[in-house]
């Protein structure tokens, strides 16, 4: 096993490919019950219908850090095919069906969305100049947001989904999967898009309204929640900063 081959980087793990296997090392500061709970609700997902890389494996690794294995998915991401971004419609819509066809799925022992949440905004107190009171606040409408059961990936994005040679479309990312509200995936994958085009971002929460049958405000009221959320996940740039922190007050 190498481990010299990194294909991306977060705060929490670092991802390496070695030869068709992608080993996600996490963190010496996430614990061994952390990295399988992970494991196990990958391992739930994976006996769905959705095309999802193969589940190789979770162990710890010489240098102590736990790891996940899976069979490492070769092709382009939507977001390669999509730029320019001159015609992106066609590849939002098959975006917005692959998030409709997860959230039509039910696992029900999987942590629940809200749960995660409120935990990830109860950091951000002192944080990015937010006070209790606007933590509170925030807290309070996720409190009174309707509870779901759906499955929802957590961090769906252009990113999330490759395309092999041969057709097939895989979903990836599963680390922050969950159950609950469909319209929260929704705002943070619009907040996601924002990043890399407002206009993209705009005609993605009109498509997916249209496609799921909600009204704008429905999602809208998530996009606080979900930019607070992902304040807290901290090694942002400034310009991704400025974004959600211009949506916390909506």
């Amino acid at each position: 096993m190498k481990l010299d081959k990194i294909i991306s980087e977060s705060y929490t793990s670092t991802m390496y490919l070695d030869g068709d296997t992608v080993i996600k090392a996490f963190s010496h500061n996430i614990s061994k019950s952390q990295v399988f709970g992970e494991a196990y609700v990958f391992s739930r997902i994976s006996e769905t219908s959705l095309k999802v890389p193969e589940l190789l494996g979770a162990n710890q690794l010489p240098d102590g850090r736990w790891a996940i294995y899976q069979k490492y998915i070769a092709g382009k991401s939507i977001l390669q095919m999509i730029r320019p971004f001159g015609d992106y419609e066609k590849y939002i819509k098959l975006l917005i069906d692959i998030q409709l066809e997860i959230n039509n799925i039910i696992i029900q022992d999987i942590p629940p969305l809200k749960f995660k949440l409120e935990r990830k905004i109860q950091t951000l107190v002192g944080k990015q100049g937010l006070n209790g009171a606007k933590i509170y606040s925030l807290l309070t409408r996720l409190n009174g947001m309707p509870r779901h059961e759906k499955l929802v990936h957590g961090n769906l994005s252009v990113k999330s989904l490759v395309e092999t040679e041969d057709g097939e479309l895989y979903i990836l990312g599963w680390g922050n999967a969950a159950r609950g509200n469909g319209s929260a995936e929704a705002a943070n994958t619009y907040l996601d898009l924002a990043y890399v085009s407002t206009a993209m971002a705009e005609d993605y929460l009109k498509f997916y309204c249209e496609r799921a049958g909600v009204g704008k405000h429905y999602v809208s009221n998530w996009i606080p929640i979900m930019a607070a959320s992902r304040l807290s996940d901290g090694h942002l740039s400034k310009a991704q900063t400025d974004v959600l922190m211009a949506w916390l007050d909506m």
